[in-house]
């Protein structure tokens, strides 16, 4: 009875201790403060009686921290004279724990074959537990306790402490690192937000985990003080309340897996994210890292918790993705303007090659109406209009005027065709222009006469308007990317209306079709970079969010409105006066 009592109170001690341990490393702000601490509250906490920590690097261990709690001044001091001594030269058992991943006890120094005289540490050190320190990076080095002074060789439990002990250890080592390694990244890659610096120096030097226990149901147990940094409730009225529970309503499901899954100390969960309220009622986002304490039937005894507030790294990776998607539009833009660049280059070599053969053509028929002309008249006043020969030679001439009037309109149509070319792809599109807007939506239209010409009808009504400043090759992209989609979106049957006009200093565009009309859900995202409904492949999801921003750098608006069933119009408005709106 009196040694299951001692039993109790031994295991009721280890249990705070190991509480006290998780309060210890959660307001322990550094590593090299971490690995200082750590040996001292083994050994004075979990009462072993000496502790070292060996880092594991590159193949090879060094000594980290140490110490021992029952030695005098000279026995450490020769201890360390010895390790300088041995080098780069340590038993295998280090080596063996890191790379299968397990703790190794040596129950007795002289009778293992693998350890050597020269790998004795002192000479009345007859046992050891080494562990290995496992972050989420890999090894990382190995814990070594001892309980020679106590002359009492290792149970189990005492394994399991260690372990128990180095886990947490490895637990808040990762924490540590991963901050920095966050602060890196954000450092890396946040440049734009460089300005907040002084803050996050702020946050670096006060921050504070907050460490709870919970039980197997899910009851916190004990929550560290520095919870009411975050809320308004004391230490006290949180144990006893279910942990999950206390969540975000989103979130609980969530925490209740992370939990269920320690029960399984090989496969549980290392780290989840969820949101708990604070003082102001908002809610925080917090990452959490748990391990499991396991009795020694394998049963999940406890659970420590370590929580850290990660809202501000949300935001920032939210804005990085925001900043992502600017510079995707950005870069679409530059693309299309490329495209707009080599397309008037082209058109403007095209239509120096088409010129030539076309002005020879049209230069030739002229000559050629005057010749046939000339031939009539010496027809007429040589033969007459009365010899059987003339009724031929009229019908002849008559063919050839046929001719020439074709050849005379194909040559105009060609001609028109290269100048509305060339005035769509302006090369000038960089610098503002005073054009005309019907002019842009002609030469849009002509260019698209092709894909339109099979069963999409045109209807124009056109107010009158003023010749405007603007980008005319930028608004022309417009015109093209809008009509182009009403096309796409009656699959080339239906019409299309476009109207304009005046009213006093702006002017207003309406491009309406009679296609299926866009459901309410993607009406609102219809802007959106990289948002589409016409299918993978067949649409990029850039086109509207471009054409949104051209209209912005117009220092105007575009809005549309849609009927499913009816149809889509988009309303485009732009400033009469903007050149004096943009910066010269």
């Amino acid at each position: 009875m009196e040694e299951d009592k001692a039993q109790l109170e031994f295991a009721n001690r280890q249990l705070a201790a190991l509480a006290e341990t998780a309060k210890v490393f959660g307001a322990t702000p550094t590593e090299d403060e971490l690995l200082s601490v750590a040996p001292r509250q083994l050994t004075q906490s979990l009462e072993f009686d000496r502790a070292t920590i060996w880092y594991y690097r590159d193949g090879t261990f060094s000594l980290a921290s140490y110490h021992f709690e029952h030695d005098p001044p000279e026995r450490i001091a020769r201890w360390l004279e010895h390790i300088e001594q041995k080098g780069d030269r340590y038993p295998p058992h280090f080596h063996r724990a890191v790379v299968e991943r397990r703790t190794i006890h040596v129950a007795n120094l002289r009778d293992d074959p693998e350890w050597t005289v020269d790998d004795t540490i002192e000479p009345d050190v007859t046992s050891l537990v080494i562990t290995p320190l496992i972050l989420s990076s890999g090894p990382a080095g190995v814990l070594i306790g001892n309980l020679d002074i106590q002359q009492r060789a290792f149970t189990d439990a005492d394994i399991a402490r260690l372990e128990t002990f180095a886990t947490m250890l490895a637990l808040r080592l990762d924490n540590i690192r991963n901050y920095q390694q966050l602060e890196t990244l954000v450092s890396e890659r946040t440049a734009a937000l460089r300005s907040s610096e002084d803050r996050f120096q702020s946050i670096e030097t006060n921050i504070s985990d907050i460490i709870c226990s919970v039980s197997p149901d899910g009851l916190i147990t004990y929550i560290s003080p520095n919870v009411g940094m975050y809320t308004d409730a004391t230490p006290a009225d949180i144990v006893g309340h279910s942990w999950a529970d206390s969540a975000h309503p989103d979130d609980q499901g969530r925490l209740r897996r992370f939990l269920d899954s320690m029960a399984a100390p090989d496969h549980y969960e290392s780290g989840v994210e969820a949101r708990w309220q604070q003082q102001d009622s908002s809610w925080v986002w917090w990452g959490v890292k748990g391990a499991p304490i396991m009795n020694e039937d394998g049963t999940l005894r406890e659970i420590i918790i370590v929580s850290r507030d990660i809202t501000e790294y949300k935001e920032m990776i939210a804005q990085l993705a925001s900043a992502n998607d600017q510079v995707r539009t950005k870069q679409a833009q530059l693309v299309q303007s490329e495209k707009m660049a080599s397309l008037g280059l082209l058109v403007a070599g095209i239509a120096h090659e088409i010129n030539t053969p076309v002005g020879a053509i049209h230069s030739m028929h002229d000559t050629l109406v005057r010749a046939v002309g000339k031939l009539r008249k010496t027809i007429s006043d040589s033969v007459g209009d009365d010899h059987p020969a003339t009724a031929k030679l009229v019908k002849a001439l008559e063919v050839i005027d046929e001719a020439n009037r074709v050849i005379d309109s194909g040559t105009q149509r060609v001609t028109e065709i290269v100048r509305r070319l060339r005035a769509f792809a302006r090369l000038d599109e960089a610098e503002l222009k005073t054009v005309d807007i019907h002019e842009g939506l002609d030469d849009t239209l002509m260019l698209m006469h092709h894909e339109l010409k099979r069963g999409v009808t045109i209807e124009r009504d056109y107010g009158e308007l003023q010749p405007i400043p603007v980008y005319p090759g930028r608004l022309n992209q417009v015109f093209l990317n809008v009509i182009n989609n009403a096309r796409q979106a009656m699959d080339n049957q239906g019409t299309i209306t476009i109207s304009t006009r005046l009213s006093e200093q702006q002017i207003t565009i309406r491009i309406g079709d009679t296609g299926p009309g866009i459901a309410p859900d993607h009406l609102k995202r219809i802007f959106d970079p990289g948002f589409t409904t016409k299918g993978v492949g067949v649409g990029t999801g850039l086109g509207l969010s471009i054409v949104y921003q051209i209209i912005e750098d117009h220092r105007g608006e575009i809005t549309v409105e849609s009927t499913v069933g009816e149809g889509t119009t988009f309303t485009i408005t732009l400033p009469t006066n903007l050149d004096e709106l943009v910066p010269t």
